[in-house]
Formats: C-alpha cells, sequence, structure tokens
C-alpha cells in the first residue's frame, strides 16, 4: 500500500479522521490523499480551520483545500517526533460526488485504505444502514475505515474481526493482518453466526490462516450473542476493542448486523472505528 484515501468535504468535523490517516501513514510509510466530497450529498458551509484566516469562497475553492492541508499538516508536523517518516499530503480540490471519487482510482492498487468520516448527527449504526454507505461499498476497491468523529487518534492495540462464515473471511483476515500488523494490535476473530457449525467453521478459518502468516497476536473466540440487548457486550470483555472489522455481507445481513446497535445497552459501541473489507477482496 502506497496511500491512504481520505473522503472528506473539508469540514471542522473531518479534521480528527484527516489527521488519523497521516498517523497511521507514518507507521505504514504512505502517503495521504484528500478527496473533496459530500458523503450524504449536502454541500456543507466552509469551516474555518486555521485561526485568524477569513473565509474563502467555497468548498470547491482551490485556496480553501490549500488552506485547510496547510493548516493540516502544521499540526501534524508540531506533533512529529523529529526524524520520523513524513507522508506526502495531496488534495482533489474541486468537490465531487464519493462515487466519482471512487472510480477516480477503481483498479488503482497503490489505495490500499479509503477512510470515511462518520457524518455528522449519524450514529454507526444508522450510516450502516444508509444509502450513501451501501454505494459507497458497493464501489469500493479497498477496505473502508469510518471513523466516528470524536474516535480515539490513538493506534489500534485490540481489534475484533467479526467472521460470519463469508467465503473471503480467510482472505480478508489475513490483509487484516498485514494492513494493520504495523501496529502490532492482537487480533480476535469473533464468530457472531448462530449457525450449528460454528466452531467448525471458525476452526477452519484459524487453521488457514495459521498456515498462511506467522503473526502471533491473532487468536479465536467463538460467541453467539443470545438478544440484541448483550450482543455487544463482547467487546468491553478483558480489553475493550479498538476497531470492529467485518467482510460486507448482504443487504439483510449488514442491517441485522448494525441494528445490534441501536439498542441502549449497545450504544457504546457508536465510537469504535469501523472497517469493512468489500465482499469481493481478494
Amino acid at each position: 500500500m502506497n496511500t491512504i484515501a481520505v473522503l472528506t468535504d473539508l469540514s471542522a468535523e473531518t479534521t480528527n479522521a484527516c489527521f488519523y490517516a497521516l498517523k497511521l501513514a507514518v507507521r505504514m510509510r504512505a502517503d495521504v490523499q484528500l478527496f473533496n466530497v459530500s458523503i450524504t450529498n449536502k454541500i456543507k458551509e466552509p469551516v474555518l480551520v486555521a485561526t485568524g484566516d477569513e473565509a474563502w469562497g467555497d468548498h470547491n475553492d482551490k485556496a480553501f483545500a490549500d488552506n485547510f492541508c496547510n493548516a493540516l499538516y502544521a499540526d501534524f508536523e508540531h506533533r512529529c517526533f523529529t526524524g520520523a517518516f513524513k507522508p506526502m499530503l495531496s488534495c482533489q480540490a474541486v468537490q465531487q460526488s464519493a462515487a466519482d471519487a471512487l472510480m477516480s482510482f477503481m483498479g488503482n492498487d497503490d489505495v490500499g485504505l479509503i477512510i470515511v468520516p462518520l457524518p455528522g448527527g449519524q450514529t454507526m449504526s444508522s450510516f450502516g444502514q444508509s444509502i450513501a454507505f451501501k454505494n459507497i461499498m458497493r464501489l469500493a476497491t479497498a477496505p473502508i475505515l469510518v471513523l466516528p468523529e470524536n474516535a480515539d487518534t490513538q493506534y489500534f492495540e485490540k481489534i475484533a474481526f467479526c467472521a460470519g462464515g463469508e467465503a473471503n473471511d480467510t482472505q480478508n483476515i489475513l490483509s487484516l493482518v498485514g494492513l494493520m500488523k504495523p501496529l502490532s494490535p492482537s487480533i480476535m476473530v469473533a464468530s457472531l453466526t448462530k449457525h450449528s457449525a460454528v466452531n467448525s467453521i471458525g476452526k477452519a478459518i484459524m487453521k488457514a490462516v495459521k498456515e498462511r502468516t506467522d503473526y502471533g497476536r491473532i487468536y479465536y473466540r467463538d460467541i453467539m450473542p443470545v438478544d440484541h440487548s448483550g450482543s455487544w457486550k463482547w467487546l468491553t470483555q478483558n480489553k475493550k476493542c479498538d476497531l470492529l472489522a467485518l467482510t460486507q455481507k448482504s443487504k439483510p445481513e449488514m442491517d441485522m448486523f448494525f441494528n445490534q446497535g441501536e439498542t441502549y445497552a449497545a450504544t457504546w459501541h457508536i465510537n469504535i472505528p469501523l472497517l469493512v473489507f468489500p465482499a469481493w477482496s481478494e
């Protein structure tokens, strides 16, 4: 992976996601490219990022994009250690739809991760069931990392991969290892399916994974949620998970997955970043 792409409307609410892209790029030795898009197709009023600057014309204005990037990178450099790798930051300044942005680098193997800031006013659950998110996943050529506005920008220490028995779960777990290995997180592969053969499915997945990677910080847990109110409690057991990952499922299955976050007992997880691998990933 040489590039991390970020779909952002260049508003202050998305600064956290853009900054985190730069942090990840340091560890992954990648560059960052921002794409000026409106995820929900609603153009926001420009928000000043650098104190003292005057408002630019609109989000299509190259000067506004340059101002956003310069302020972002200045803050990033201020927090960098001396001698640390510094990724290049570029921006497609002209605002476009998320579909156009995704199609512009479709088939570009340099883009190994796509970061999408969670739109303001939405929970991970509501966004996951939205038309906007489904359209993004339909065109995605790399894993999609959805970051809530107030997500912790520390590196992921524990990741949960929700294995549901999809045919490419094994390959996507290996891709997750390859993607996150520079961060050295522990990876828990958790089976959430109620299928009677859940144990054999999980063991088969882990056997295939262990045969193809020597990464030692990965293990398996069999988790069968009894009901929605308790279905996310396992994420807080022992050490709380920092990231939830899964393979894209069918529309009914994805809706059911995100509906688990609608109950009061599960609302805590809406601030956890979500990494979704496209269903066809190889």
